[in-house]
């Protein structure tokens, strides 16, 4: 039997290689490491959940250390706006009103502003917001 020594460097690479993603995942916040271990939970066998090279969560399969089926997680998207602290803006593009809307907008108290916001944010419109009551 031949005993193979291997030098510390190649030992780290190799365990590296071999972690679990989470093992080997930074991540910016709290926040985003819960919303990675829920999202990873949920996938499928075979599916891992890891961040692509622009900084996105990702979804793939990997089948002979090759990553397939790459997709932008979109539970780990909406996890993230679900668990968003009150009041956070996150990543929202600005919000442009025509001028009945700024008139609209005017007369909104505060808590119904930050309640518009959060309804414009889920993908609702001013003026379905005000319709709703």
């Amino acid at each position: 039997m031949k005993v193979i020594a291997l030098s510390s460097l190649a030992t780290a690479a190799l365990l590296a290689a071999c972690a679990a993603p989470e093992a080997t995942q930074s991540f910016s916040s709290r926040q985003e490491q819960v919303c990675y271990e829920r999202t990873s939970a949920a996938l499928a066998p075979g599916r891992e959940l890891r961040r692509g090279p622009d900084g996105t969560f990702v979804e793939v399969t990997v089948v002979n250390d090759f990553m397939r089926d790459v997709e932008r997680s979109e539970a780990f998207d909406a996890c993230m706006t679900a668990t968003r602290p009150a009041g956070s803006t996150g990543d929202m593009a600005p919000v442009t009103f025509t001028g009945e809307e700024l008139t609209i907008w005017r007369s909104l108290t505060d808590t119904a502003r930050a309640q518009a916001l959060e309804f414009i944010r889920n993908g609702g419109t001013l003026r379905e917001f005000v319709a709703q009551g």
